[in-house]
């Protein structure tokens, strides 16, 4: 799988250098661009000042020392984004692989490697590679046992989210919520159900007031984003925009659903549409397995699949809600949804198991 995965995303770079790739252009190519420009900066003796919310300068100083190499300097930094992106399927496969089994690691894996959608994503310059390859990477670690000790696995589990957090600042709030469930969610196993009631009794008395607080914030930095991003041919919800937090919740489930499923069939209005609703389509069939595709994954790790579903579940909403464009969302839920892959593979394969 990971060969595989890898040959079709070199295959997809030179789509890429000469931008037929639709995927190669746009950001892409300002980051390239911050690329080069911090690399001269470096070869000139200057230490270029790098700013952790601007991400052309994150990202652009990251790319940078492919291009002090002599050779194809952009060549270089497509190749190890397209070895990153087969990292995360080869933790996809091997993660469903010990749950259930090599059928159920090849269906988990089976989109993320060969989506047309994935392959040319991952052989341009953009960052979605390198968060599926830190979130596919600790989950492998924290679910699947491995030789490694546990000061080692940590530390590269740390390295790992800490790579796909400095790429997408914006996702750090829920990773910290998911770290905070999980550990939660251990106490709860270790210590009993009463111990976790009367913390969580607790807890809710004092941060209720500044909870209220910071989630009006955050309904008015996603309507924000929403504005910014409701525009363009396969713009959507141009007009629907929660103001109030009763508002975002009654929204969030709905623009979750189209974050994951779009284009629908009254949005295909181009033949290169087909290939993204095909995709939608099995992100459908895979979201409805993955359904009871939780259950088995709960026999064996509860407090980790309780943790995973919560953090899935935030950062579907935030970004459903902030989300209003088709190309945007086929861009930015490859970072998440091969969760829904992971447990819909696993379920599959069960299936296919006790028919045969």
């Amino acid at each position: 799988m990971f060969l595989l995965a890898l040959f079709v995303r070199v295959l997809a770079i030179p789509l890429s250098i000469i931008e037929i790739n639709p995927y190669s252009k746009g950001d892409a190519n300002g980051f390239e661009a911050s690329a080069i420009f911090i690399a001269n900066q470096l070869q000139n003796g200057v230490v270029p000042v790098v700013r952790i919310r601007y991400i052309y300068e994150v990202w652009g100083f990251l790319l940078s020392p492919f291009w002090l190499l002599p050779g194809p300097s952009a060549i270089y930094a497509r190749l190890l984004i397209a070895i990153l992106g087969a990292i995360a399927v080869y933790n996809i496969y091997v993660t469903a692989c010990w749950y259930q089994s090599s059928r159920a690691g090849v269906l988990a894996a089976l989109p993320v490697a060969f989506f047309p959608s994935f392959v040319l994503v991952h052989a341009t310059l953009l960052r979605e590679a390198v968060v599926i390859f830190g979130l596919t990477t600790t989950v492998r670690l924290i679910f699947v046992p491995s030789r490694l000790k546990r000061f080692e696995k940590f530390t590269v589990v740390a390295v790992a989210l800490g790579l796909a957090t400095v790429v997408r600042l914006d996702n750090l709030p829920v990773y910290l919520i998911t770290i905070f469930v999980g550990i939660l969610a251990v106490y709860v196993k270790n210590r009993g159900r009463r111990w976790a009631l009367n913390m969580t009794f607790l807890a809710s008395l004092v941060s209720i007031p500044y909870l209220i607080e910071v989630l009006q914030r955050i309904v008015g930095f996603l309507v924000m984003v929403h504005g910014n991003r409701a525009r363009g041919r396969t713009a959507y919800f141009k007009h629907v925009v929660p103001e109030t937090v009763a508002q975002f919740v009654a929204f969030s489930w709905i623009g979750a659903m189209y974050f994951y499923l779009t284009p629908f069939p009254w949005m295909v209005s181009q033949p290169s549409d087909l290939i993204v609703f095909v995709e939608a389509v099995c992100n459908a069939i895979y979201g409805l397995a993955a359904i009871k595709g939780v259950r088995l994954f709960l026999r064996r790790n509860a407090s980790g699949t309780f943790a995973l579903l919560v953090g899935f579940g935030l950062i579907s909403v935030f970004y459903g809600v902030a989300t209003a464009n088709v190309g945007t969302a086929v861009r930015h839920r490859q970072m998440f949804v091969w969760i829904l892959y992971l447990f819909g593979g696993v379920y599959l394969a069960h299936r296919v198991e006790i028919r045969y």
